[in-house]
């Protein structure tokens, strides 16, 4: 369905690349700022009858790696400016759960539940610099418990 792929793409890309692109201005003023977008692992693994999402993700991942290189000569004079895309595999929740019945439990099991999920992003947060010399801008989380 074009509608479907094209609402798709304007909700996973473009509105996420827009908003990149209407901060960083005032990142570049500040000297300072971090942004945070979350992806998944299907914008680095195909998943079969999700072209559409798995195509959006990548172009995610792809335009913050973009942008990066915009910010790397700022950050090379001291500005602390940090654009990261993070991508998760599943995060155990009743939605996944119920999308994804055949997924065994032991899957589930390894899988980070929202908060803890939560606690991976807040460390971006908190630690934009550390979290970039570990990953650079976009960081593949894998399917299991940190």
């Amino acid at each position: 369905d074009l509608d479907l792929i094209k609402q798709i793409i304007h909700t996973n890309t473009i509105q996420t690349l827009q908003l990149a692109s209407i901060i960083t201005p005032y990142f570049k003023k500040q000297g300072s700022g971090t942004y945070i977008t979350i992806s998944s692992q299907a914008g680095t693994y195909a998943f079969p009858g999700e072209a559409p999402y798995c195509a959006s993700k990548a172009a995610i991942d792809h335009g913050i790696r973009s942008i990066d290189k915009e910010l790397e000569t700022l950050r090379k004079n001291s500005k602390e400016i940090y654009i990261f895309s993070i991508a998760p595999g599943f995060i155990n929740t009743e939605e996944a759960r119920r999308n994804f019945p055949n997924i065994p439990k032991e899957v589930w099991e390894k899988t980070p539940s929202p908060k803890e999920f939560g606690e991976i992003v807040t460390q971006y947060i908190l630690n934009p610099k550390d979290k970039y010399k570990e990953n650079g801008p976009v960081s593949l989380i894998e399917t299991v418990k940190y």
